[in-house]
């Protein structure tokens, strides 16, 4: 008989494990019969470390039930009777708690946005996050990339399609660049392929000539622009001499009286031909006359627009008698040889660098 209750022999069991008694000793919980095992496991705490009953003290911390000895620091093992510091619901003595925090805060610094395990190596950098850089693939080819990879315009690339994603197409034979590229007019070119749209030869020191929109040598951008010498009739290569309002090369700049070189001489202009000094007061009185009238309308004109500033040097011209004939001509000064006004745009080569026009 038990709790007023009377058993068949083999019913006489616990009410857990259905084994009968030890030497007949049993324990009453709730309304049932246990064994002593049982019993202590359904009458008292277990411990969250050792996990057997508490049957004494009890230690609570962390929302669990310890033994007092049970419950010590997670990494030097002392018994924490004395307080705690919680990290990552685990308890740790002060020194220990400071050294795991240092570690965690490293391994942090060091780890995948994405995975949160460490990185060994150097990280991949992917809007401001560190990542390995095996969980991204290539836009282009798909595979898995590498800690190399590249990212243009938000997309990632492994290092051969980065570099065909970035470079740009020659505007000559339409094929990406590598290398070397050449910037000018907008335009991106291979350095073989830059040259001059008409003969197809390589800028001279690197100099070249802009006219609608295409690179071309001086030669013939003259050539395109009209720069003719007035004498010779033919595209004028090297300096230019620009005088009677007509352009010329400058072993051509001469009087048209009697051949002389009027290179830093001074001249006349005899309807739209240069003269030398000489050659002008050889001229009939009344053409000297016309010819200084013409002047003076001009200075008047330019005076009258630019207030006092003069045209351009004078120079008085004796009659045939050897005296003053009163008449002077407008004197376009000397020939410097200077290059002269090729109406487009010159530039100058630097490489990969864009071209630097100037005039």
């Amino acid at each position: 008989m038990a709790l007023g209750q009377l058993y068949h022999q083999s019913c006489f069991v616990c009410n857990k494990c259905h084994q009968p008694f030890p030497d007949g000793a049993f324990y009453q919980h709730e309304n049932q019969l246990l064994c002593e095992t049982d019993f202590n496991e359904l009458a008292f705490e277990k411990c969250a470390k050792c996990t057997k009953p508490i049957d004494g003290e009890c230690f609570n911390a962390l929302d669990k039930k310890f033994h007092p000895n049970c419950f010590r620091c997670q990494r030097c093992d002392m018994a924490l009777k004395g307080g705690f510091l919680r990290f990552d619901e685990k308890p740790y003595c002060r020194t220990c708690h400071d050294i795991v925090v240092k570690e965690e805060q490293e391994i942090l610094a060091n780890s995948c946005y994405r995975c949160k395990k460490r990185i060994d190596g150097p990280p991949f950098l992917y809007r401001g996050n560190k990542y390995h850089a095996f969980h991204f693939n290539c836009t282009t080819c798909k595979l898995e990339l590498g800690p190399d990879c590249k990212e243009h315009e938000g997309k990632l690339y492994c290092p051969e399609d980065y570099a065909r994603a970035i470079a740009p197409a020659c505007f000559a034979c339409k094929k990406l660049i590598f290398g070397q590229v050449i910037q000018s007019m907008g335009k991106a070119f291979h350095a073989d392929h830059f040259v001059c749209a008409k003969c197809e030869s390589r800028f001279s020191d690197g100099i070249f000539y802009e006219h609608l929109g295409q690179a071309l040598c001086e030669l013939h951008f003259r050539e395109a622009t009209g720069t003719r010498c007035a004498r010779c009739k033919c595209v004028i290569q090297g300096d230019v001499v620009e005088a009677a309002g007509k352009q010329w090369c400058a072993n051509h700049f001469v009087c048209a009286g009697c051949d002389k070189s009027l290179a830093g001489d001074s001249y006349g202009d005899w309807d739209g031909r240069a003269i030398c000094a000489g050659c002008f007061t050889k001229l009939p009185t009344k053409v000297r006359k016309r010819l200084n009238d013409h002047r003076i309308h001009v200075e008047k004109r330019y005076k009258a627009k630019n207030g006092n500033k003069t045209s351009g040097s004078k120079m008085n011209l004796n009659g045939p008698n050897g005296k003053s004939s009163g008449s002077k001509v407008n004197l376009s000064g000397g020939a410097g040889g200077s290059r002269g006004n090729l109406n487009g745009s010159r530039a100058q080569l630097g490489g990969s660098r864009p071209g630097l026009h100037g005039q």
